[in-house]
């Protein structure tokens, strides 16, 4: 059986420095940014075979063929009426506190980045990573620092030089930015480009929906960084609204797609060659990856349907409880645009959707032909304010 990561939100609690606490929440903000949520995620692990009966043994070859990749499972999965109603829940300790937890994090930094670098806070901690914001000491300037465990990566076949090697193949608009890379004996460092902006997911939850000319000016540029990805032989393989960043917190800020923790990049010998391993986020997973089918890059483009609903309804297309159902449900396609909120979005933007969310993969739309989609084409002429 290969191993299974997951990603759960709790991993991924932003930590502000705000509110007044007394010096407990230093403690109980140092247990929750340091562990892991062992039995839910054993829970997670036992569902998804009980319920799915994906045939993982036969992918273990092809797992290691793909470099050692890892099957990740997300527990955002759980139905949400709206995605307005979707909070992350953060620790706000006072002032007193977050001065120890920087001297805390200090101590788990090496000194070569504690020379140029100060630490301010800590902004995501997924399984396998933390992310830290800091800044320049010379110029000011703040970037983000994910730290990487060496060994904890290798015994869960996620290993961080792939990731690296991808973030140092593209250079996009669209794309998180790689600035330099540190490493120890124990962890590697990867300092990148800060979005300040907070994600997609989080701004749906505060406003709901976004206008059809927003969403198409929004997502536009990134579909564009997604073709750039593919052209380079690159499968993200966990796109989704968490993973989409602003870069700043401007009205007029752009998306910057971030997180190449799954990503995959193609081997020039092996260009024709599919991929097999299940990873990603549940409500966004394909039905060929699903069904352990050999997929190829459409799996991003369906997300990038996925992610499009949602940001034009404030609703994800496929949402239950009953995970079961949830996997039906995609493996059908079963959405609809029932919802009076569609009365206001363009048939242009209905059919973009329809031919991305579309289980038949010879006729989901590539990246490239996405493009020149006629919402995408027509550069919101047909959309709706």
């Amino acid at each position: 059986m290969g191993c299974l990561c997951f990603r759960s939100q709790q991993q991924r609690a932003v930590v502000p420095m705000d509110k007044e606490e007394d010096d407990a929440g230093f403690h109980e903000l140092k247990r929750q940014v340091t562990t892991t949520s062992t039995a839910q995620d054993e829970f997670l692990h036992s569902s998804w075979q009980e319920e799915n009966k994906v045939p993982f043994a036969r992918r273990r070859q092809r797992s290691r063929e793909e470099g050692g990749e890892t099957i990740s499972y997300s527990n955002s999965f759980m139905s949400r009426t709206s995605l307005k109603f979707f909070r992350r829940n953060s620790v706000r300790p006072s002032p007193s506190t977050a001065v120890l937890l920087q001297q805390s994090l200090s101590m788990t930094i090496d000194g070569s980045i504690l020379r140029k670098y100060s630490v301010h806070k800590i902004i995501g901690k997924g399984a396998f990573s933390t992310v830290i914001q800091i800044e320049d000491k010379a110029t000011e300037k703040q970037y983000a620092l994910k730290v990487i465990e060496k060994k904890r990566s290798f015994h869960t076949n996620v290993p961080w030089e792939r990731e690296l090697n991808i973030l140092k193949k593209v250079h996009h608009e669209s794309i998180v930015n790689l600035i330099e890379t540190h490493a120890t004996t124990s962890k590697v460092y990867f300092v990148l480009e800060l979005a300040l902006g907070g994600d997609l997911q989080n701004k749906l939850s505060s406003i709901g929906h976004f206008s059809e000319s927003k969403a198409h000016y929004l997502l536009s540029p990134l579909l564009d960084g997604l073709r750039y990805l593919h052209k380079h032989g690159v499968t993200h393989r966990d796109l989704k609204l968490d993973n989409c960043l602003f870069k700043t917190n401007d009205e007029d800020s752009p998306i910057l797609l971030s997180d190449f923790g799954l990503a995959y990049l193609q081997n020039k010998e092996k260009e024709n060659e599919g991929m097999q391993t299940t990873c990603g986020s549940a409500e966004y997973i394909s039905p060929e990856m699903l069904e352990g089918e050999v997929y190829t890059n459409l799996i991003d483009m369906w997300s990038f349907g996925v992610i499009t609903f949602a940001t034009l309804s404030g609703k994800m297309p496929f949402q239950d409880e009953n995970k079961a159902k949830l996997f039906r449900m995609i493996r059908n396609a079963n959405y609809s645009f029932d919802d009076d909120i569609w009365d206001a979005v363009s048939d242009a933007a209905k059919d973009f959707i329809s031919q991305l969310i579309c289980v038949e993969t010879q006729k989901r739309l590539s990246a490239e032909a996405a493009l020149k989609h006629s919402w995408i084409v027509n550069d919101g002429i047909n959309a709706t304010s």
